[in-house]
């Protein structure tokens, strides 16, 4: 599963440089010459693919929702295991929580 979700990335990643190349959504497109660099870094600033911005659906909901996620599944996993509360391990998902409701609040 790894495996295949690297090479997706990989192809998606691909794709997303072809299409900045030869169909760009907005004029913040261009290439600095050096496939390595335009792959790396991109050719568009803001891909848009069937009317859905790429890097917002990718940072916000996969990303930031990982993060949400992680933070309080770590924090029960070692309940689970100590059988007591880590509290700093707490208090770093609690913030990570506020800090994301704030941003899905803001940008979105």
């Amino acid at each position: 599963l790894i495996s295949a979700l690297n090479l997706f990335g990989l192809v998606f990643c691909l794709f997303l440089y072809v299409k900045g190349l030869n169909f760009p959504s907005t004029k913040d497109c261009g290439s600095s010459g050096s496939f390595m660099l335009d792959y790396y870094w991109g050719t568009e600033l803001y891909p848009k693919i069937l009317g859905i911005d790429v890097k917002r659906f990718v940072n916000c909901r996969f990303s930031m929702t990982f993060w949400m996620l992680a933070g309080l599944s770590f924090t029960y996993k070692s309940y689970k295991l100590h059988g007591a509360l880590d509290y700093g391990l707490l208090l770093s998902a609690v913030s990570q929580y506020l800090y994301l409701v704030k941003f899905f609040a803001w940008e979105i």
